[in-house]
């Protein structure tokens, strides 16, 4: 929240690092993933709209997410009823860690991608790689921007999104569920429902 009200997210997120914390430590902050938005505006000098649009959403067929303009930062902008396309922070910058507007179909294909080892339409279109990398289970049980599970011997990453939102992949049943919604304060735990209502009922 108080990100949200700097002129200059990006400077402040910078300022605040390692304060209240132990290094090496893992907490996540969506300040942390909003960096990784930047990032890749410094390093292509495109917004990561921009670069997804062109590098990943088309490759796949999903939907070009718009630009919309942003002319005011208040709690509905950012959060609520008036968001569309991707949210950007003052300077331009895509929020990395909320504010892209997807449709499920369209989270689907991500996951299916990720399912898929990167491959669509027998086109590599993000490294094998990289995705084994980022899903990889670890003690911190997060990956590279994925929620990693290994429950009962079934292994699962979700991307958690506010509200409820979730793209969620289990390998092992060939499967993904993307759950989409508005933002809904303490949603309940999407992956009881995915678990005990989607997983159990599909068979090897």
């Amino acid at each position: 929240d108080k990100m949200c009200m700097q002129p200059d997210w990006i400077t402040y997120t910078l300022d605040m690092l390692g304060q209240g914390g132990t290094i090496g430590t893992f907490k996540y902050s969506t300040a942390g993933a909003h960096l990784l938005s930047a990032i890749i505006t410094r390093s292509t000098g495109k917004s990561a709209r921009e670069f997804a649009n062109e590098h990943l959403f088309k490759s796949i067929g999903m939907k070009e997410i718009p630009y919309y303009g942003m002319k005011s930062f208040g709690f509905d902008d950012l959060f609520g009823k008036n968001v569309k396309g991707w949210v950007n922070d003052p300077d331009g910058n895509s929020t990395g860690g909320w504010g892209l507007t997807l449709t499920p179909r369209d989270m689907a294909r991500f996951g299916y991608l990720y399912l898929n080892h990167g491959t669509w339409n027998n086109q590599q279109i993000i490294r094998r790689s990289w995705i084994d990398e980022s899903t990889e289970i670890n003690p911190n049980n997060y990956g590279y921007l994925w929620w990693l599970r290994d429950e009962d011997g079934v292994f699962s990453y979700s991307a958690l999104g506010d509200g409820g939102n979730v793209i969620c992949c289990v390998p092992e049943k060939d499967l993904v569920v993307a759950i989409a919604s508005e933002l809904i304060m303490n949603a309940r735990d999407r992956w009881k429902l995915i678990k005990e209502c989607i997983v159990q009922s599909v068979k090897d």
